[in-house]
């Protein structure tokens, strides 16, 4: 029974050397207008969005996932890890700052991006486009930086570089700065994240081309 499990481990490492990469970097406003229903929404979709993905036990390997909130400052609550590194029993997220600081966060979470990719290219490895998840109720308190860097989200986009979903905790949507990043405007509920085009996304990636392909021409 053990050469069997040390067999098996050796195919699984074998595997996770050989894959392409599926990066989440998922950004959370943590910031008191959150405070109560939203972010208590915002922790139960979470923690069954990561348990979907863990709960697949054919596919969990190729994610690296990376969550960080802003408030008042950027928080990392998850770097880029494999969701069996994940302790997932400790994800709650509270609200506790009185600004709103969107647009650093997502600057900082584009750089961590940059990072993981810059390393998974160092050792050989490939990925497919990175999908970044914004969620919030849309208030943002740096205005500037947010039109700021949601003009890099956007070319990234438009390059193909980047997936961007941003997810509201309101049913209004007239003001919101989370309408900045993306392609066509567009808002969705939070109970649409992992949603049905998650899964295609997904099943879709084995036979795509992936970004490190791309960016050497072989698309």
């Amino acid at each position: 029974m053990s050469g069997i499990k040390e067999e098996m481990q050796s195919i699984r490492e074998k595997t996770l050397h050989s894959k392409t990469w599926y990066l989440i970097a998922i950004c959370v406003d943590a910031s008191m207008s959150m405070e109560g229903r939203k972010i208590e929404s915002v922790n139960q979709e979470l923690m069954w969005f990561l348990n979907k993905i863990n709960n697949d036990s054919f596919n969990r390997d190729s994610f690296e996932i990376a969550i960080i909130t802003f408030g008042d400052s950027v928080r990392t609550i998850y770097g880029f890890s494999r969701i069996e590194r994940m302790n997932m029993k400790d994800l709650n997220i509270e609200a506790d700052g009185l600004e709103s600081e969107m647009g650093k966060g997502i600057s900082t979470m584009l750089e961590m991006i940059d990072e993981e990719t810059r390393k998974i290219k160092e050792l050989g490895h490939s990925y497919y486009k990175p999908w970044l998840f914004i969620i919030g109720d849309g208030g943002a308190s740096d205005h500037h930086s947010c039109a700021k860097i949601s003009r890099e989200v956007i070319e990234r986009q438009k390059s193909g570089r980047l997936k961007v979903d941003c997810f509201s905790c309101e049913d209004q949507q007239e003001d919101s700065s989370l309408k900045l990043f993306t392609l066509d405007g567009s808002v969705k509920d939070l109970k649409e994240l992992g949603n049905k085009e998650f899964d295609e996304e997904f099943s879709r990636a084995s036979s795509s081309v992936s970004v490190a392909a791309i960016e050497n021409g072989e698309s």
